[in-house]
């Protein structure tokens, strides 16, 4: 399964819940890491993937994580 970034807006950071509580309980959504309150790795299939943007879109991004070699030109 792909990852996906799950990150707060930077205007509601003030006051929203860690990511890592928020996500808990989403069917087919694994923590994978913490990287603070208001980002985290998931592992989720892309269905998942767009329940959870759908839940969370006021309040947090949901985004595939993509990881780029050093040596890519």
């Amino acid at each position: 399964m792909p990852n996906f970034l799950v990150t707060t807006h930077r205007d509601k950071r003030p006051n929203a819940k860690p990511v890592a509580d928020v996500i808990a309980g989403f069917e087919g959504v694994s923590l994978v890491q913490v990287h603070s309150d208001d980002m985290a790795t998931v592992d989720a299939s892309d269905e998942a993937a767009g329940r959870l943007r759908s839940a969370l879109a006021s309040t947090y991004y949901v985004e595939p994580q993509i990881m780029r070699g050093l040596n890519e030109t």
